[in-house]
């Protein structure tokens, strides 16, 4: 592993990448249980993924368009992991732009409570926990194959 990290540094330095703070599962690097990675939380014991969505601080009396859009694009999915959540407020945004309205004028009051009741759901996403290394291949044949 340490000649790995050690290759992969000087290769990606020589692209002018700065690799740093290697961690990897199961072998853990200085004990790290969890690390930050593209928005998302990596527990190295577990050695899944969770989604760190805050869009309580996002609240707002007023529901518009752009109000909309601002909350449903700040859920960082790189991975399509929590599509099906995310695609409730993208289908509310298509029907505020069926009615035509402008981007700081309120919504219609169906369209808002549409919009309110997946926002008061929304904080569950956190919840949901995926495995860090998904593949096609049967198990067994993945545990010596740990992909960093």
């Amino acid at each position: 592993m340490k000649i790995f990290i050690s290759e992969s540094k000087e290769i990606m330095a020589k692209g002018m990448f700065d690799l740093r703070g290697w961690v990897t599962a199961p072998h853990r690097i200085d004990s790290i249980v969890e690390v930050p990675v593209l928005r998302m939380t990596w527990n190295t014991v577990l050695d899944n993924l969770r989604c760190n969505v805050n869009i309580s601080e996002a609240r707002s009396e007023k529901i518009t368009k752009r109000y909309v859009i601002a909350v449903a694009q700040h859920i960082f999915d790189p991975m399509g992991l929590v599509c099906p959540a995310t695609l409730i407020p993208k289908l509310i945004m298509q029907k505020i732009w069926e009615h035509n309205i402008d981007w700081d004028h309120e919504i219609p009051e169906e369209l808002a409570q549409e919009f309110n009741n997946w926002l008061s759901k929304a904080h569950f996403i956190n919840q949901c926990l995926f495995p860090r290394h998904i593949s096609i291949a049967p198990l067994e044949k993945c545990q010596s194959s740990y992909i960093l």
